[in-house]
């Protein structure tokens, strides 16, 4: 290093002689800091110099440097003169959307106070400093020494981004975590604050917002099987039908979609309702996947039936019963459960007509008619599709699991009845008369309507082809002997 003392220095257009001091003084310390092999040792130079050093230990990787950005920020804020600046530094630049203190909020309580627009501008000011002195080593004034080893993985950063101009939360996520070296939800749970200073902005796009709130536990590769579940099977009521419609029927690919910012094309309440909700279920992720007693709990609801149903006769004893309070506890029509437990629970011999049943309701056949294929339509929804976002209560898993062998069973059955019913009993190892009580509602649910009509068309067997003994078989032997 050569010396320059302040004489030389002063020669520099809009140097004065306190710049000049500085620089000298500066300069010297600086030399006095690096020892014989070159290296500085920088809190000597900041001790001498009187300026912070922030942080005071570079981090030894990259999961490091993100694990220690809250305490960097806190430090930071301490460092700073202006309490305007470190408000604007922890309530805002550091916090999530949502979370985040408003240019007002900060105005009206400083002393004295400050406009929204003042605030603001301390606000972008503040945030090119930090990225000056990360990327350029040029603070602006800030008087604060940013420790080289810590803004050698901004720089690093810097140079990944330095031909974009603009970028989708998923992709911007990914650079970083490829060029630390870090997991993808490392980065996402600094977002926030890595958004600000990679675009001066403390306000992130309403993409980043929906995916900054996002728990880092949904982005674990596979996240447990959850990337798999329809999201019709979550309690998210009508949103679950927007994100269908919208070509997300799956929760992987809703993390997709927070991925490249695009969810609230589904609408930005039904974006916030489902990014809280997959939080939710995030809350209930364990070593084996999703605890859903867990989620029940946290949901609040109740279960029905509310004790397992063990073996097959209890399902089907108990399955009118079950059926009408799960119709009673949904506004499906105004009439489903009085429909339901006069005609649709019931074989053709004891339930009433549509004539009948109107009367004892005191409304019109078609309108009975009208109710009963909207409850069964319904229930299919519910117990055949699976939808549960339609419901407020919770199904039991054995429970549903009877279900899906009767519609395994019904499968087989080619629309006959009486063939349902025997199959079914047969499977069960029960008798008719026991199969009698569940046997109206299960066909009932699958097929769409509460009778015991056989198919108009039947069935014709196909014939073969002489010349081929494709399917064909011969009995060799298989004669009675006279």
């Amino acid at each position: 290093m050569k010396d320059l003392d302040t004489s030389v220095l002063m020669r520099i257009r809009m140097v004065g002689r306190r710049t000049a001091d500085e620089l000298v003084r500066n300069r010297m310390a600086l030399r006095a800091a690096v020892d014989g092999s070159g290296v500085v040792d920088w809190q000597a130079y900041c001790a001498s110099t009187g300026i912070p050093l922030v942080p005071a230990q570079p981090p030894a990787d990259g999961c490091e440097l993100l694990a220690g950005l809250p305490w960097f920020f806190e430090a930071l804020a301490e460092e700073l003169d202006d309490n305007v600046l470190a408000a604007i530094l922890l309530s805002r630049i550091c916090r999530p959307p949502g979370s985040q203190k408003t240019l007002e909020e900060i105005g009206a309580a400083a002393s004295p106070a400050l406009t929204r627009e003042r605030v603001r501008q301390k606000e972008r000011k503040l945030l090119g400093q930090i990225t000056g002195g990360l990327l350029n080593d040029s603070y602006d004034g800030l008087g604060i020494h940013f420790h080289p080893g810590f803004a050698r993985w901004w720089q690093r950063a810097a140079d990944v981004l330095a031909e974009v101009e603009e970028i989708e939360v998923g992709s911007f996520v990914k650079l970083l975590a490829t060029a630390w070296g870090v997991p993808f939800a490392a980065v996402v749970e600094q977002l926030p604050a890595l958004v600000a200073v990679a675009t001066g902005e403390p306000q992130m796009a309403a993409g980043f917002r929906a995916f900054a709130t996002l728990d880092s536990r949904l982005l674990a590769e596979g996240s447990r099987g959850l990337d798999r579940l329809p999201v019709l099977k979550l309690r998210i009521g009508n949103a679950a039908v927007r994100l269908t419609e919208a070509g997300l029927p799956l929760v992987g690919d809703v993390i997709d979609s927070l991925r490249s910012g695009d969810l609230e094309r589904v609408g930005m309440t039904a974006a916030k309702r489902v990014t809280d909700h997959l939080n939710l279920v995030a809350s209930c992720i364990k070593e084996t996947g999703v605890d859903w007693d867990g989620y029940r709990t946290t949901m609040s609801l109740d279960c029905l039936p509310p004790t397992p149903l063990v073996t097959p006769a209890d399902f089907v004893s108990t399955l009118p019963e079950v059926i009408e309070k799960l119709l009673r506890s949904h506004s499906v029509s105004m009439r489903a459960g009085d429909i339901f437990r006069n005609r649709t629970g019931k074989d053709a011999r004891n339930r009433m007509t549509l004539h009948q049943a109107s009367e004892a309701l005191s409304t019109f056949t078609s309108t009975i008619k009208r109710e009963e294929t909207v409850l069964l339509a319904w229930l299919n929804d519910v117990l055949v599709s699976r939808e549960f976002w339609r419901l407020d209560v919770w199904l039991d898993g054995t429970w549903l699991a009877w279900w899906a062998e009767a519609l395994e069973t019904y499968e087989q059955s080619e629309d006959d009845y009486d063939r349902f019913a025997d199959n079914l009993a047969w499977r069960w190892r029960l008798s008719g008369r026991e199969m009698k009580s569940a046997v109206p509602t299960l066909w009932a649910v699958f097929t769409g309507y509460p009778d015991k009509r056989r198919p108009v068309h039947q069935p014709t067997v196909p014939v073969a082809d002489a010349g081929s003994a494709m399917g064909r078989i011969r009995l060799h032997g298989f004669r009675r002997v006279h």
